[in-house]
């Protein structure tokens, strides 16, 4: 928990806009600067406690449904349940 709560603190992590509003149904993606700066930043962290193999990532041209939020850094969608 004090790990948690120490990477939950450090800025090199928790570096992202809070986005205004954010609902059960929506889903954070890195635009390119932000997944730049998350690699320069975040992951060297992270990949001190977790295997790398472990890490997905995915790449998309498009999302769609309703645009909640968006900045340099990232996009914040909210899905519609069918």
């Amino acid at each position: 928990m004090d790990t948690w709560k120490e990477l939950l603190n450090n800025k090199q992590i928790n570096w992202l806009p809070k986005p205004p509003e954010y609902s059960s149904k929506a889903i954070s993606y890195f635009t390119k600067n932000g997944y730049k700066l998350f690699e320069q930043k975040t992951l060297p962290i992270i990949l001190k406690y977790l295997d790398k193999e472990n890490i997905e990532i995915n790449t998309y041209n498009e999302v769609g449904n309703k645009t909640l939020y968006i900045d340099e850094y990232q996009m914040v969608i909210e899905f519609d349940e069918k």
